[in-house]
């Protein structure tokens, strides 16, 4: 072909040009089969058939303007559907490099206006896209707002480490990400003597000439004098430094391809970030926008949007440009080979286990066994009621041959007393229940109005409802005491987003939200619904009393007036409108559409039952912080929100599936997981529940000063009551609205209070406690050990740990018996230094280790009998056990 072509330009010369045209076609495809080779020997997976076509995206390319760029992936699906990237071992060229020429990491640069062919050539193939070049002739000048702002936030200027902290850096202060552009253009035009902008001579401007090292710079090289960010500044300048116009279009959302991506660990992929605006254009952002991992170790990802696949797992990479943030999400199954039959003979109660099992399948998890009915009965009893079963329960469930014993015992503890303690004492948690902020009358008022709904199952929303539209003395008004929480507009606005929709909105007061969509106008459309909550003096009841009152506004810092309020992505009511605003704000979001309602609260509810919630941290329900199972999450919200958000039958619903009721001992291949509910995730029990089981387990209740006795620590009206253990395991201030102010997390503290404090070894020694009531009961050994596993591990004891009890009462006859305490040993308590609890690490599957046999001490003035003391030891052995302390 080349030899026929050359020969038509010798004949004729008119025919030259034409001639010139097919070469310039041929010549890439023909450049593309010599690096074949090349290519090969870039290590290509073998996975990959090369009878697998290989494509391009986009097919089709426009590039307006001197700016634009667009970033080409080459890619291969391979024959299990699995999508590889081969852009990084692709070869391109252009048919035109004076039109187009191809950068580096696949990035399509304009050169002139015209049209060109782009290939890419890789595993014996090659494939095409047209590209078309325009505005490059007559270019305008850089848009403030869509190009300036976005090169200084890709090179760091405007974060918060740089200028755009509060106090901005060396005299120099931008907002945070650019979220103002008037502020920023007034500063860097008009501020530091206008040496940062010199119009007749931009090459002179601080702004190119310090992020380039041109002079000193304590940022470091931001700018090179050769890049693309450089060019639009300088471009920028010389077209006279236009400050922001209103009619620039305006950002309304962002795209990111590929959208997911299953990957295997060292493997690219490359992100494109298309950019669509209000006047219906769309450009490829890839190069401004910011890239960030939800989890380095997992997968990294670079300023180019290339992510590194590290490890085994799943996680999200956020996208953020123009204050707009949109995610992508990758994952790499386990190497673990697992049969398609190992899923299919699973049991499946609903749909639950669908989308759980589907997952695990996807990623090559196999979930553990299912757990056996001791573990179930102790884990289904604490974790709905807050208690252990009794004895005469526990042996009742275990010897039932009822095949449907766990569905009965289900829908017999929704309804149990204790159930209704329990959710009161965590809804109390979440509306932060506490007479230091709203009184002795108000906190019980609020606890009793709670206690109700929890008892009669009230619909969700209509106890969301009643709290936002609340009205009346807070005395014997429950709900209105939510706004003796706070004292302004702004506080009830953070803090109902975060209670009920999972928004911490509070980033968004003072400036755009770093992570998250919202804005400062969002912020403050938000708090204009609770501009108009009126309260004054309640002179009957010393109180207040709460009302819808006629005027109030908030206004918008930055405005100076106020603007019409309107809640996320919802409706707006005009300034002007009558009534209650609450009433509108209370429509929309207790509506069955509202994306972000009904997932909140499931999320808070599925983390309670299964230790970790679809979305971590729960009261974080941003774009950029995706659930960890979607499907499942979107499922279970909208069958909660059709369903009349019904709080029992959700939480049904999760302890009947097969998920909930997985064993929390691993197998081979899911010992690492801890977030796709392959198996139940051991938990430690709350400050309150641990407290109230070493209560009932030991017969001796604990007394609370102010409180009747007998009163279980589930059951007190909130936080201020005082109790050592419950502030050492920690119990949540109730200060703050969030998950974060209990701490769940086991400590040394914990231990020592554990081994040493009188509060368990005075109850486990005490007369009258279970120990005293066994041995009077004159069971036999056997018995009594059966009767206190029973009690606090809804289990027999092993054989193991029944032979190291027996040694220990067999050697009582052989020991002497000292006629006096040691020295430093206290009345009714054990003798022996016991195991420090810390060092059994509290494992996923949490096994017991028995203490070894005890000194015996007979004349114990408390037990009074040898054999009193080995029960008694052995009991306070159980009690300070992870066994104990975790449910799992």
């Amino acid at each position: 072909m080349m030899l026929y072509l050359v020969r038509i330009v010798r004949r004729d010369r008119a025919l030259r040009h034409q001639a010139r045209r097919h070469i310039a076609l041929i010549i890439p495809i023909i450049l593309s089969f010599l690096t074949i080779t090349s290519a090969n020997s870039q290590g290509l997976p073998r996975s990959l058939s090369r009878s697998v076509r290989i494509s391009i995206v986009p097919q089709v390319i426009l590039l307006d303007g001197p700016a634009s760029r667009r970033r080409l992936l080459v890619e291969q699906r391979g024959p299990d559907g699995a999508t590889v990237d081969l852009t990084g071992k692709s070869v391109f060229t252009s048919s035109n490099r004076q039109t187009v020429r191809i950068g580096s990491d696949g990035f399509a640069i304009p050169v002139a206006d015209g049209k060109a062919t782009i290939y890419a050539s890789v595993n014996k193939q090659t494939v095409l896209t047209t590209v078309t070049v325009k505005g490059l002739t007559k270019p305008g000048a850089p848009s403030f707002t869509n190009q300036v702002e976005p090169v200084l936030a890709k090179q760091g200027c405007n974060m918060g480490t740089c200028h755009g902290a509060g106090s901005g850096k060396g005299g120099f202060r931008l907002t945070l990400r650019g979220y103002d552009p008037d502020v920023d253009y007034s500063r860097i035009c008009f501020e530091g003597r206008s040496r940062r902008v010199v119009r007749t001579h931009p090459e002179q401007s601080l702004i190119l000439k310090k992020p380039s090292l041109e002079v000193t710079h304590l940022g470091g090289l931001r700018l090179r004098r050769d890049s693309l960010e450089y060019k639009v500044l300088a471009d920028w300048i010389a077209s006279g430094a236009p400050g922001p116009n209103p009619k620039d279009p305006k950002l309304v959302g962002l795209e990111v391809y590929p959208k997911e991506r299953i990957l295997a660990p060292g493997s690219e992929q490359r992100l494109q970030v298309t950019a669509r605006f209000s006047d219906g254009h769309a450009e490829d952002v890839t190069h401004w926008a910011k890239f960030t991992s939800n989890e380095e170790p997992i997968a990294g990802v670079d300023d180019t949007g290339r992510i590194k696949m590290k490890r085994f797992g799943e996680t999200a990479i956020s996208v953020s440009y123009l204050g707009k943030v949109a995610f992508g999400r990758v994952a790499a199954p386990f190497p673990n080979k697992i049969p398609a039959s190992s899923f299919k003979s699973l049991p499946r109660a609903n749909p639950i286990d669908n989308l759980v099992y589907d997952q695990l399948e996807r990623i090559r998890l196999l979930p553990s066994a299912r757990c056996g009915d001791s573990e179930f009965l102790r884990r289904v009893y604490l974790d709905t009621t807050g208690t252990l079963p009794t004895t005469v329960e526990g042996r009742r469930f275990l010897n039932d041959s009822n095949p449907k014993k766990r569905e009965l015992l289900i829908g017999e503890l929704l309804f149990h007393p204790e159930y209704v303690d329990y959710w009161t004492y965590k809804w109390a948690d979440l509306l932060r229940v506490n007479r230091d902020l709203i009184g002795e009358k108000g906190m019980w008022a609020l606890y009793r109005w709670l206690r109700e709904c929890v008892a009669e199952n009230r619909p969700w929303d209509e106890i969301v409802r009643d709290l936002l539209t609340a009205t009346g003395p807070t005395t014997n008004n429950g709900p209105a005491n939510f706004y003796r929480l706070g004292s302004r507009p702004e506080e009830f606005a953070e803090n109902i987003s975060q209670a009920f929709l999972g928004i911490r909105i509070q980033c968004a007061k003072c400036h755009n939200h770093p992570f998250e969509k919202w804005t400062q106008s969002d912020y403050y459309r938000m708090s204009g619904f609770f501009a108009r909550v009126g309260r004054k003096a309640d002179k009957s009841g010393g109180g207040i009393v709460v009302f819808a009152a006629a005027k109030g506004d908030v206004d918008h810092p930055k405005l100076g007036r106020p603007i019409p309020p309107a809640a996320f992505d919802g409706p707006t009511l005009a300034l002007a409108a009558p009534g209650d605003r609450r009433v509108f704000l209370a429509d929309w979001m207790t509506s069955p559409a509202n994306p972000y309602f009904a997932r909140t609260v499931v999320n808070r509810v599925w983390k309670h039952y299964m230790g970790r919630g679809l979305v971590e941290p729960v009261d974080d329900m941003r774009l950029t912080n995706p659930a960890t199972n979607g499907p499942l999450l979107d499922w279970l919200s909208h069958d909660f929100a059709i369903h009349g958000f019904d709080l029992r039958r959700l939480t049904k619903n999760i302890l009947l599936s097969g998920s909930y009721q997985t064993s929390s001992r691993p197998n081979l291949t899911n010992k690492i997981d801890d977030r796709f509910y392959s198996r139940y995730l051991a938990k430690r029990l709350p400050a309150e529940v641990l407290l109230d089981a070493v209560c009932q387990v030991t017969g001796q209740p604990e007394k609370y000063p102010g409180i009747p006795a007998g009163a279980r620590a589930v059951s007190l009206p909130d936080t201020q009551v005082r109790s050592a253990f419950l502030d050492v395991f920690g119990r949540p201030a109730r200060q703050v609205t969030c998950e974060c102010e209990r701490n769940m997390e086991p400590n040394v503290a914990q231990a020592l209070h554990l081994i040493s404090a009188e509060t368990i070894n005075r109850k486990v020694s005490s007369k009258g406690g279970m120990v005293d009531r066994l041995i009077a009961s004159e069971k036999s050994d056997k018995e009594i050990l059966a009767e206190i596993y029973l009690a606090t591990l809804c289990r027999a004891p092993t054989a193991s740990e029944e032979s190291a009890v027996t040694a220990a009462l067999q050697s009582i006859t052989s020991t002497k018996i000292p006629t006096e305490l040691p020295s430093g040993s206290v009345p009714g308590q054990p003798i022996q230094k016991r195991t420090d609890p810390t060092t059994q690490k509290p494992n996923i599957s949490i096994t017991h280790q028995p203490s070894s046999p005890i000194t015996q001490f007979p004349n114990n003035p408390t037990t009074g009998s040898a054999r009193s003391q080995v029960f008694a030891d052995m009991l306070w052995a159980l009690l300070s056990g992870p066994e104990f302390a975790f449910n799992h």
